[in-house]
């Protein structure tokens, strides 16, 4: 593949498929996201490995949760951490899920804050999410150039990058680096096909106001993770909730759903 798994180059040239307000925040985004320097060999299998790590001393530490905390925490369809499924690599899907049970039930228990296990297990999230946001922002130039491979199909170039977005997040969520594989080559596979599925199923317009990249990358991983645990798509509401960002903000995100 010449230069499918960098995305280097070129993406300062403005897509074809686009809608006419979109110019000058297209090229914003691709200005912001070619600014993330890419990661080599070594700095993916580190964040990786933070990630893995992360993943599971969270595991361990809610086993360390105090016996009548669990019991609260831990109901159907939750699944109760035992000596030996701690063990295990947990699925992101089963930590964003114990996550909002844990903070949850600290909102009307504030004393378990105080807790040792409590403490390392939210270490361990912030540890996570800051490897997995590295990891995803140092590759959302090769979205940008997965995306720009697709335009002219119908789509809007911004909505196939929300797309890819999604399955970038998938590949960070799957990536195993013990495998040799480079993280770019094994990206690129999930992008493209998130990015086609959307074209096939003339996905729903999602337009990216670009002047608040920080806050739509916070609204795209909360509308992953809900859609995960509901099974469904998250409506505006639920993904305020979760990252405490307004919900008018919310709603400029996720776009003009309503002018398709």
């Amino acid at each position: 593949m010449k230069n499918e798994e960098t995305g280097q180059g070129q993406l300062e040239r403005e897509p074809a498929e686009r809608m006419p307000n979109d110019v000058d925040l297209t090229a914003i985004y691709l200005r912001e996201v070619g600014s993330t320097e890419l990661l080599d060999r070594e700095q993916e299998v580190e964040l990786a490995s933070s990630m893995e790590k992360a993943r599971r001393d969270f595991a361990a530490a809610t086993h360390k949760l105090p016996a009548a905390a669990r019991t609260q925490i831990f109901r159907p369809p939750l699944i109760a951490p035992t000596a030996k499924n701690v063990k295990k690599l947990w699925p992101m899907r089963q930590i964003e899920q114990t996550h909002d049970a844990i903070n949850s039930y600290v909102k009307s228990n504030p004393a378990l804050r105080k807790n040792t296990a409590y403490t390392e297990l939210a270490g361990a999230k912030r540890r996570l999410d800051r490897s997995r946001d590295a990891m995803i922002e140092a590759n959302l130039r090769l979205v940008a150039h997965v995306a720009k491979k697709f335009c002219n199909q119908g789509i809007p170039f911004m909505d196939l990058v929300q797309e890819g977005n999604i399955g970038l997040m998938k590949a960070v969520e799957k990536f195993e680096h013990g495998r040799g594989h480079k993280f770019s080559t094994y990206a690129f596979w999930w992008i493209k096909q998130a990015v086609t599925r959307a074209i096939a199923d003339k996905a729903r317009t999602i337009r990216i106001p670009v002047h608040l990249v920080d806050k739509v990358r916070k609204v795209q991983r909360a509308s992953y993770e809900l859609e995960k645990v509901l099974g469904r798509r998250p409506e505006a509401e639920e993904i305020a909730q979760k990252t405490q960002v307004p919900l008018k903000t919310v709603a400029e995100i996720l776009g003009a759903t309503s002018e398709d």
